[in-house]
């Protein structure tokens, strides 16, 4: 038996790392180690891609369509047209030994395929059991303390991101929740479903706990990758979130 037993015949939970990836080699080290630095006891799984509304945004990007006219298409551009990280991303997680690395989906052509869409991608994190908590955090995010997760009750929380930018005021984000049968995220990318129940922030417990988002630094060392993240939340809040946020208020 790899879990001791509880008194009630159940599993001890674990805490669960959620890693969102794509193109991370720059950061991911720093947020893995920050991870196993404050919560050794974690467990890590990732869960790499693109999702086809990007994909489709930097084909746009490398075809040097109006909106992006003023750049040279490079072969760094190129990159971020494959649904898959093409840099040391799953070299770094495999380095790491992460525990769990989930990869695009392959076609009968043996190529990667982009996620159907945000929330197919998020709802892959969920790979523990019931009673298990998730900490969901960005390849370019990192904690700041640790995570007393044994202490939690309540289905959801809360916690603070901050960002490297001198003027960002910080602002809580849902990204801690307990394992259920049948979640998933849907309709946003904030967005936790339990079953048929809608979870958003601000139905969520807030948390003393923060996130630092190298967000300034991002920007700097990689303007592209900025450019086109950007680009994707963007156009995914106007068009794919867009009804679903006015049909329920948000």
């Amino acid at each position: 038996m790899k879990y001791p037993l509880l008194p009630f015949g159940g599993l001890m939970p674990d805490l669960w790392a959620c890693l969102n990836i794509y193109q991370e080699e720059q950061l991911l080290p720093e947020c893995i180690e920050s991870i196993r630095k404050y919560n050794p006891e974690a467990k890590i799984v990732a869960v790499d891609g693109a999702y086809q509304s990007w994909v489709d945004e930097n084909k746009k990007l490398c075809g040097l369509e109006q909106s992006f006219g003023h750049y040279q298409v490079t072969d760094a551009m190129v990159r971020f047209t494959s649904p898959q990280s093409t840099d040391k991303t799953l070299e770094i997680l495999r380095d790491f030994k992460v525990d769990v690395i989930i990869e695009c989906e392959k076609d009968e052509h043996g190529n990667y395929k982009p996620w159907e869409h945000e929330y197919t991608k998020r709802s892959r994190y969920f790979v523990g059991k019931p009673g298990d908590y998730y900490l969901v955090i960005d390849g370019d995010e990192r904690p700041e303390k640790r995570l007393d997760w044994e202490k939690l009750t309540a289905p959801c929380y809360n916690v603070i991101l901050k960002r490297d930018e001198e003027h960002y005021r910080p602002y809580p984000i849902m990204r801690v929740h307990k394992h259920v049968d049948g979640m998933k995220y849907f309709g946003a990318h904030h967005v936790l479903w339990y079953g048929d129940v809608m979870w958003r922030k601000e139905m969520c417990e807030d948390l003393d706990y923060a996130l630092f988002h190298r967000f300034t630094y991002r920007a700097v060392r990689d303007p592209l990758r900025h450019l086109a993240k950007t680009a994707y939340y963007r156009n995914l809040t106007s068009s794919e979130e867009g009804p679903f946020r006015r049909q329920h208020g948000f």
